[in-house]
């Protein structure tokens, strides 16, 4: 998904500065690894990365934004990963209940890695909206309204989006 948003929207016409560049690797390459993580301890539990359903909801997002950065950091980053934080406790203690310590090991590198995507999105979202002088929030909502079926789903972890540097003012109207 990411190595797509830097091909599709980091083109010079983007006037985007070399530290897009960077943050966006920098996720490739941490999404690379949770990507062979998640695939090796699934097929120890003898299942297929891919074959189950949230796996294809991000790429038909990415289908669907492929048409504007600012729409693809809303929808990838801002409301999917962001969902991956508020998901974290609830998984976390499933997973510790079970006593599967391989995927709680996975699980808790990933979330905080996680945090700094959404931050990521949440920076270049706004990095975007200053650039094409519109208001983040509102065009948060928006886009939101356009792509995601509504309500947002919660609860959310207003802890782990705080410390993504997301407000919760910008999306709480959007959930039940």
């Amino acid at each position: 998904l990411f190595v797509d948003l830097l091909a599709r929207f980091g083109t010079r016409a983007a006037m985007l500065p070399k530290t897009f560049y960077d943050d966006f690797i920098e996720v490739c390459r941490q999404e690379a690894d949770h990507y062979f993580k998640w695939h090796e301890r699934l097929e120890d539990m003898g299942v297929t990365y891919g074959t189950l359903p949230v796996h294809d909801g991000l790429w038909r997002a990415a289908y669907e934004t492929r048409g504007d950065l600012l729409e693809r950091l809303a929808v990838i980053n801002m409301v999917h990963e962001a969902r991956g934080l508020d998901t974290y406790p609830m998984s976390r203690k499933k997973l510790s209940n079970a006593r599967d310590t391989k995927s709680v090991a996975i699980l808790d590198k990933n979330f905080s890695e996680e945090i700094t995507h959404v931050a990521k999105g949440v920076f270049w979202f706004t990095f975007v909206c200053e650039q094409r002088s519109l208001e983040p929030k509102a065009m948060f909502q928006e886009i939101v309204l356009k792509h995601i079926k509504l309500p947002l789903k919660g609860p959310f972890n207003f802890e782990a989006r705080a410390q993504a540097n997301f407000d919760k003012s910008w999306y709480s109207d959007l959930s039940t």
